[in-house]
């Protein structure tokens, strides 16, 4: 069993990664934060790897018995709340407009926002949910566009969708500023986006369907049998962020989880 960090050492991490990013909370004209981005990030990651549901509980509990010494003032939960929407903003930078040149894998993951009878009464997040049909059964919620490196231990880039969107659509945006070469499923196929994405210098490999009269060559048969990666990576990404988002109430919230998420891999967490 893998020893889990300790919070020291994922501040460290965090302080690496937000300097390098040139991730902080712009200053404001009223009173200064208490908690400083790199700091909201750490209790974020912290909370996740805790496996604790709810953040509420998390921080109203366990989080103020052992940040006691550090943080003797903790500000109100409603007021870390508040900053979730800028605090995304701010996360979202860390991996948009970067330039990566290598292989890479691509896949999404649906994320279940409700139940299927309750699809009508649902009222929160509307502008993310959709049916997401997957290879097994039908999620009422939003997808998960990832982006590995070939090893698929580091994420490149993400973005969201709604569940019903098809995987072609978000090729483009979830690729931006890649270059080389890049695997998914037969769901990303589309001629007309393989194109587009010759001209910016990505070549798009996909395991072919049966109907297709052109088949995979040797070689991009051998580099598609690390498609599994992925799938291991979508399953250590729900295994920290849950596969329920039911309990959510806001947008901005729930993508700041997956970004933390996304981040604490990065690190190696």
């Amino acid at each position: 069993m893998e020893a889990r960090p300790t919070l020291v050492e994922i501040f460290k991490g965090v302080c690496g990664f937000c300097e390098k990013n040139s991730l902080e909370f712009p200053p404001t004209s009223g009173r200064p934060s208490i908690l400083s981005f790199a700091q909201l990030l750490t209790l974020k990651i912290f909370w996740e790897l805790s496996r604790v549901k709810d953040f509420k509980t998390f921080y109203h509990g366990p989080l103020r018995k052992i940040l006691a010494e550090f943080f003797p003032k903790l500000p109100e939960y409603s007021g870390i709340m508040k900053r979730l929407p800028r605090f995304w903003e701010i996360l979202e930078n860390a991996f948009k407009d970067k330039k990566h040149h290598g292989k890479f894998i691509i896949d999404s993951t649906p994320v279940r926002l409700c139940l299927r009878v309750r699809l009508k009464r649902f009222k929160t997040m509307r502008e993310a949910m959709g049916i997401a049909v997957s290879s097994t059964k039908k999620v009422c919620g939003f997808k998960v566009h990832v982006v590995t490196d070939i090893k698929g231990k580091k994420v490149v880039n993400f973005c969201f969708s709604k569940g019903s969107s098809h995987d072609a659509n978000h090729l483009e945006e979830v690729f931006q500023g890649c270059s080389g070469c890049a695997i998914g499923d037969s769901g990303y196929v589309s001629k007309e986006k393989a194109e587009r994405m010759k001209k910016h210098h990505l070549k798009f490999i996909a395991k072919a369907r049966k109907n297709t009269k052109r088949q995979s060559a040797k070689k991009e048969k051998q580099l598609l049998k690390n498609r599994f990666r992925i799938e291991n990576f979508n399953q250590k990404l729900k295994s920290l962020v849950g596969e329920d988002f039911s309990r959510f109430r806001t947008w901005a919230a729930a993508k700041a989880v997956i970004g933390v998420a996304m981040v604490a891999i990065n690190l190696g967490f």
